[in-house]
């Protein structure tokens, strides 16, 4: 927004400029007095065009760019990728953490003998979470932490170790390493893989 002050200074989004030209990283913003305009000024922003591709990224079409401008692009795209990735990570990384206390305390209060209503609403209570929540986190929790143990289990079984060694390995009984081992097999033989 443009605003002309009482000494003649023009103030573009709270920057004064007492000239009609201003320089900015990379580029220049200029200001001119539309012709035959008395309140009306032009607003222009020079940008090259690896400025452009770093500051708009993805949204400008590649083809008008030159060479370095499309490894800015593709930088800055490369860049906005790797927050996404990293922000999901670290964002998983938290509800795993978030659910495994969670699940701590439910199995705690579980070994009490609690009823599931009343543990529920403790740890509502104590995490600060709906109860929906509460159990989507455990159950996010308990599905990873299985899949960890069947992947440990599957390796420990393809190197040749015995269920009953895994089963004390994986911290597990031996039926629950059979069914996981068979369960795998069967998936292996519908994939038409080898086990």
């Amino acid at each position: 927004m443009l605003t002309k002050r009482s000494n003649g200074a023009i103030c573009v989004e709270g920057f004064a400029m007492t000239s009609k030209q201003v320089n900015f990283t990379g580029g220049r913003i200029s200001i001119k007095r539309d012709v035959g305009a008395v309140t009306e000024y032009v607003l222009s922003i020079h940008l090259t065009q690896v400025e452009l591709a770093e500051l708009l990224g993805s949204v400008v079409n590649v083809r008008t760019l030159t060479t370095q401008a499309q490894r800015a692009q593709k930088r800055a795209i490369q860049k906005e990728e790797k927050a996404r990735k990293e922000a999901t990570d670290k964002q998983i990384s938290d509800f795993l953490e978030l659910g495994r206390a969670l699940v701590r305390d439910h199995d705690r209060h579980h070994a009490l003998g609690m009823p599931y209503g009343k543990i529920l609403r403790q740890l509502v209570r104590d995490y600060g979470v709906s109860q929906q929540r509460a159990v989507s986190l455990i159950t996010f929790a308990r599905k990873q932490d299985r899949q960890e143990r069947d992947s440990q289990i599957i390796n420990l079984f393809s190197e040749g170790i015995s269920k009953a060694e895994i089963a004390r390995n994986v911290g597990c009984s031996v039926p629950t390493v059979t069914n996981v081992i068979a369960v795998h097999e069967r998936r292996q033989l519908q994939l038409g893989g080898a086990k």
